[in-house]
């Protein structure tokens, strides 16, 4: 899975990437399982971290800063 942390208006779209932005993450129902490989993408780094915390927090156990 990728999951770009940018406002969709920042960035072209990748067809298979779930937009979430990081502000947004505990509130939304996310479809991957636990164990996948997640791979998250930030401009500047900071958004990114912050979104890996709050999935590490939720159990994820494979996320990729990338």
């Amino acid at each position: 899975h990728s999951f770009p942390t940018r406002r969709s208006s920042d960035l072209g779209h990748l067809s298979q990437a779930s937009h979430v932005s990081h502000s947004k993450l505990l509130e939304t129902d996310l479809s991957f399982n636990k164990n996948d490989v997640i791979y998250v993408h930030c401009k500047s780094g900071i958004r990114s971290s912050i979104a890996i915390g709050l999935l590490e927090h939720e159990s994820y156990k494979d996320i990729q800063l990338s």
